[in-house]
């Protein structure tokens, strides 16, 4: 990739608007690890899928940057530490399909942990986040007319200062819910709902609601 050719050059680059990187300005090593395996199992008669997935990582020679906010400019700065990120996970999926009304239900969960190193006040601190999802999705079409699709999932993030024996956590939840009615086979009307919280402070709630009418030709779409 052309663009990794920054990591050697130490002069200041702007990434954003208000966001400045620095860089070593040499060439690094740095090696990575992953080990996966998968179990899968199906039946198609009783509508049951199932599929297992643990993963693990090790990535060696990253790189350790010092952030400061100066005149109103984020910048990070590349030191002379490097650190080791290990992350061990385990996903999962369940899911039921149903003849009638054209039913798929999936049951979905994962967990990441990673240990890694957390530059803080020019000192390295060990550090682990632990990342947890839990998620339910659907979708049916009961009437020729009428199709249903939705999700509701939580999300849940840990964060621990194992050096400074400090913790936080944040927990994001997030509904879907999509409704089509299908007059006939050319018009759709569709309400699409969407809802978020987050217990970060400034976040909150939110909600939004969406109405669409499409009509399709075999040349064109409206």
């Amino acid at each position: 990739n052309p663009m990794m050719g920054k990591a050697i050059y130490d002069t200041p680059i702007f990434i954003g608007y208000r966001t400045k990187k620095e860089n070593r300005g040499k060439t690094g090593v740095q090696h990575s690890l992953s080990v996966s395996a998968g179990y899968k199992y199906s039946n198609p008669v009783k509508g049951i899928f199932l599929n297992v997935r643990p993963t693990y990582i090790l990535t060696t020679g990253n790189v350790l940057y010092h952030s400061s906010l100066q005149d109103n400019i984020y910048t990070t700065k590349a030191t002379d530490k490097n650190s080791d990120v290990q992350t061990v996970g385990l996903s999962a999926r369940l899911s039921k399909s149903i003849s009638w009304s054209k039913a798929l239900f999936g049951f979905s969960v994962s967990n990441l942990l990673s240990d890694y190193s957390l530059l803080v006040s020019d000192h390295i601190d060990d550090s682990r986040m632990r990342s947890t999802y839990v998620g339910f999705d659907y979708s049916m079409r009961p009437l020729r007319v009428i199709s249903i699709e939705g999700n509701s999932s939580v999300s849940i993030y840990e964060h621990q200062n194992i050096s400074r024996d400090t913790k936080s956590a944040t927990t994001n939840w997030e509904h879907f819910l999509n409704l089509h009615v299908l007059p006939s086979d050319r018009w759709m009307i569709s309400m699409k709902n969407d809802l978020h919280y987050s217990d970060i402070d400034d976040v909150g709630l939110d909600y939004f609601l969406d109405f669409y009418l499409s009509h399709n030709s075999k040349s064109w779409e409206l």
